[in-house]
């Protein structure tokens, strides 16, 4: 009997806990995306993201190509994760991208967010990508380079804000038949969908690991990578119950502007030991520019027998964090789905050009 006793009031005091959970601990974390389309397009709209909208969380997904029309396939992946361990607060900021084409562009952005009483007075402020939306103003162009990252926040007692910078790389270029020779500008709109995680040292932990990948293709066989399966090792003491993660910065880098067909970067937890604080992953990071029957598209079989394959390499990498608590509840979930673009040139910047799926919460 008194056995029975202890684990009831050890379960009565694990529910109360969580029951007096306020919005601020809960969020969706962003894992990344799957993109391809049928055959190969320039860049006109390219973007993934969550929100949490303080309980009415949504996954985002947008695509737009250039002249061709085309079928987008795509998933999105998230984590539910609600704790008493960690603070959360979301959050966009646009970035304006006025450019010409071939230049190296970045861009640092110093972001202040107002920290509210459960905000301010943590040890530690993870930021983490939420997810990202990069959409052309005028024409689309072909992407040779692409990097996104979040910086740290740290706490400003002076403002009572917390502030972390946003780091921008791109390099865009048109150079084929399809693309109009007297406009070399680069006009593109980013947003940055970011999530802040206030923790206190001991409460809770974060350890960040860089992944890479690099690899070449010919005109000849077609790229066929899959993911790779990795381990992160967090804090061992004190023991953290329960583990996740999340992404800092995501790139790739090509020998030249290439057509984009396919364009994955996520990653997915498959098991954690709090006793040795091993988190193993399925991590996958892939940039693909042609693939077998793309020129026979059902999709568009007027433009798609046009498309054009050629060789290249890439190098892709993904800084990602694992999250650890002594308790919290972790549901995984991804949103996969099509959607269909006319082409046409078509400005690519409307809401025709995404789709938005609720997501539930278990």
């Amino acid at each position: 009997m008194k056995k029975t006793a202890a684990i009831a009031f050890l379960l009565i005091g694990y529910f109360g806990l969580f029951a007096q959970l306020h919005p601020y601990n809960k969020a969706f974390i962003w894992r990344g995306f799957q993109h391809q389309w049928t055959y190969n397009h320039r860049c006109n709209r390219v973007g993934d993201y969550v929100e949490y909208n303080s309980g009415t969380p949504i996954a985002v997904h947008a695509s737009a190509t250039g002249i061709g029309p085309d079928s987008t396939y795509y998933s999105s992946y998230y984590t539910y994760v609600e704790s008493p361990d960690v603070v959360f607060k979301e959050g966009t900021e646009n970035i304006k991208i006025h450019a010409k084409e071939k230049q190296l562009i970045e861009k640092i952005v110093t972001v202040s967010v107002p920290a509210d009483d459960w905000l301010s007075g943590k040890t530690d402020y993870v930021t983490l990508l939420n997810g990202f939306d990069l959409r052309s103003d005028e024409a689309a162009d072909k992407i040779q380079l692409l990097r996104l990252a979040v910086e740290d926040g740290e706490y400003e007692d002076a403002t009572n804000q917390i502030q972390f910078k946003i780091y921008v790389s791109l390099v865009l270029n048109c150079q084929s038949v399809e693309c109009p020779e007297t406009n070399n500008s680069v006009v593109y709109d980013l947003d940055i969908h970011y999530l802040l995680v206030g923790l206190n040292k001991g409460e809770a932990a974060a350890t960040q690991q860089y992944f890479t990948r690099s690899y070449s293709w010919d005109k000849k066989e077609e790229l066929n990578t899959q993911p790779e399966n990795k381990v992160m090792t967090g804090d061992v003491f004190p023991v953290f119950g329960k583990g996740t993660v999340g992404i800092k910065s995501f790139s790739f880098v090509l020998n030249s502007a290439h057509w984009l067909l396919a364009m994955n970067s996520n990653v997915t937890p498959l098991s954690y030991g709090p006793a040795t604080a091993d988190m193993k992953l399925s991590v996958d990071l892939l940039f693909k520019e042609w693939q077998e029957g793309m020129r026979n598209s059902g999709a568009a079989p007027g433009k798609s027998k046009f498309a054009e394959k050629r060789k290249g390499w890439a190098v892709m990498d993904m800084d990602a964090v694992l999250l650890q608590f002594r308790t919290a509840k972790i549901n995984y979930g991804s949103t996969s789905g099509s959607m269909f673009w006319h082409g046409d040139n078509t400005p690519g910047n409307g809401d025709k050009a995404k789709v938005i799926y609720d997501i539930p919460i278990d």
